[in-house]
């Protein structure tokens, strides 16, 4: 027997490097964790449309940057554990990875302060297939020193530059979107470097130095999604030290890490905190670098009752054995024996929060003239009536009135052609209803209104639960209001028996499938009672 050496396809290989789910922003944002483990302060990222559609990008440190050997070294599929300055790197494939996901051809330049000259390294997958896993590499000149020193000046730093970058067709967000404009692409830049790297930009991470970085040369404002200013004041942050069990060499250790639950006030302008579904969850950090997009990670099921949740959890490097990082760092799985103590947690937290915004709608319910609350629909039905087809009435002397519609006349007592009140309102509730209905159509002349029995359990528990929004409440005004009318335009014998007993029916499911949601305030005391007797 003997050992062989097998090399791998180059160009196949690096295709498939080129396919593992990046996005410009993410690709971008592992160059940068390049330069500040080269302890940069400056980062600058340039975007410029070329001929045919595709950018020109350039990032740009002024780190300690490289010296011949280390560049090289740089450039490797893989490279050696001894080129991460800092435990920012993972894999040592984010630089190749990310760049010929988008680009066939990209630059390094880099120059240290041992040297004056200026290193270059060119990976290009034309020369793949003839020169496999070989680069252009050796000492800049003309053009492209130029180039260097107009850019980094007479001090040291690194450039990577993709040539001919292709945005078309990319994944943004786990959402398939054709990028045309550079500014779909900026855009995201931004806000994912914001929120990445906000730690080192608000110069928070020891050892090293607060960082700026530009797109287009405008500074980004770090975003820190558990600002003082986003939080809720009636909630303190909850600190949790966990620990896990990892092996190592040495055997089997507890690892810490945290975890850190926080409330944001609904109070907040939505644009300023990015309250909004996709911007909740737990946000991973990593070495002080976030790992990736929140998302709930197995510990809770994506429900609006988090909209207010937001939980920083942060890891020790050591961990990265049984977090399945992907080379992107983008992408986190995290193992049952870390997410069971989680969940347990965060469970209490979540009903906490609950109970206290349930508590918040309570008050509020009690200073809020419920009578009111079909106002704002009543005005919208008012001004669309002239554009709602009617039927016509005429009152008889043998006190009876003749309604005509499309779908024929008939005669009906004018005692049930309701009067109304003065306010033309077209939603009014009442105390009850026969037959326990949840609501029933009237006439008020040739106008259509609605009673809405304020005693069934769905008005109860949904309409209630609904005080305070009032578009949640128009919406149920018009779904209810447009099947009434609809009603109210038929005048065959039959149909509008059968309606009847459709409202009657409805009515009683709706009252069964609301059986078990308690009252608005009840659920989250209960759901906390359970949690305590366990």
């Amino acid at each position: 027997m003997e050992k062989i050496t097998i090399l791998p396809d180059a160009v196949r290989t690096l295709r498939g490097l080129a396919h593992q789910g990046y996005t410009p922003p993410v690709a971008i944002a592992d160059i940068i964790d390049n330069s500040l483990a080269a302890g940069a302060d400056t980062v600058k990222v340039e975007f410029s449309e070329q001929p045919g559609g595709t950018f020109r990008v350039f990032i740009q440190d002024n780190g300690c940057g490289m010296n011949d050997e280390e560049l090289k070294k740089a450039m490797q599929i893989g490279s050696s554990s001894e080129m991460a300055r800092t435990s920012l790197s993972v894999y040592g494939m984010g630089l190749k990875a990310g760049s010929l996901s988008f680009s066939d051809s990209f630059n390094v330049l880099t120059r240290n302060k041992d040297s004056e000259d200026v290193w270059v390294a060119r990976y290009d997958m034309d020369e793949q297939a003839e020169n496999p896993w070989s680069i252009t590499f050796g000492r800049a000149g003309g053009r492209t020193l130029e180039r260097f020193d107009r850019e980094v000046g007479s001090g040291t730093g690194t450039i990577v530059e993709w040539e001919e970058a292709d945005f078309k067709d990319v994944d943004m967000d786990s959402r398939k979107m054709r990028v045309k404009p550079v500014s779909d692409v900026q855009e995201a830049t931004e806000n994912y470097l914001g929120l990445v790297f906000n730690r080192y930009m608000n110069g928070e991470v020891e050892g090293y130095p607060p960082v700026s970085i530009f797109v287009n040369k405008q500074k980004l404002e770090p975003f820190n999604p558990v600002d003082d200013t986003y939080l809720d004041e009636d909630w303190k942050p909850v600190v949790d030290d966990l620990s896990v069990k990892i092996s190592t060499p040495n055997g089997e250790v507890d690892v810490p890490y945290r975890m850190t639950t926080y409330m944001i006030s609904d109070s907040v302008s939505k644009n300023e905190s990015r309250l909004g579904m996709r911007d909740q969850g737990i946000f991973p950090y990593r070495h002080d670098r976030l790992l990736q997009a929140p998302s709930w990670l197995g510990v809770a099921t994506f429900h609006p009752d988090l909209n207010v949740a937001r939980v920083v959890l942060d890891l020790p490097p050591i961990l990265d054995s049984v977090l399945r990082t992907d080379m992107k760092k983008s992408g986190l799985a995290l193992p049952q024996q870390m997410i069971q103590p989680m969940k347990e947690r965060f469970d209490e937290y979540r009903l906490r929060m609950k109970r206290l915004k349930s508590q918040r709608r309570e008050a509020k319910r009690k200073v809020v003239d419920t009578s009111k609350i079909h106002d704002k629909t009543n005005k919208v039905l008012k001004d669309a009536s002239e554009y709602l087809e009617k039927p016509t009435v005429q009152f008889e002397a043998n006190g009876l009135a003749k309604v005509t519609t499309r779908f024929g006349e008939s005669k009906t007592e004018m005692a049930q052609i309701f009067a109304g009140d003065s306010t033309g309102s077209r939603i009014e509730t009442v105390s009850e209803l026969d037959q326990g209905v949840l609501f029933e159509p009237r006439w008020n002349g040739s106008e259509a209104v609605i009673f809405l029995n304020k005693s069934h359990p769905f008005y109860q528990k949904i309409y209630f639960a609904c005080l305070g929004d009032e578009l949640a409440i128009q919406g149920l005004d018009f779904l209810i209001h447009s099947m009434c009318h609809a009603e109210l335009l038929t005048r065959v014998d039959r149909a509008i028996e059968q309606f009847r007993r459709m409202r009657v029916e409805m009515s009683e499911m709706l009252r069964q499938y609301v059986a078990e949601i308690d009252s608005p305030g009840d659920q989250v005391d209960t759901e906390l009672q359970t949690l305590s007797d366990k």
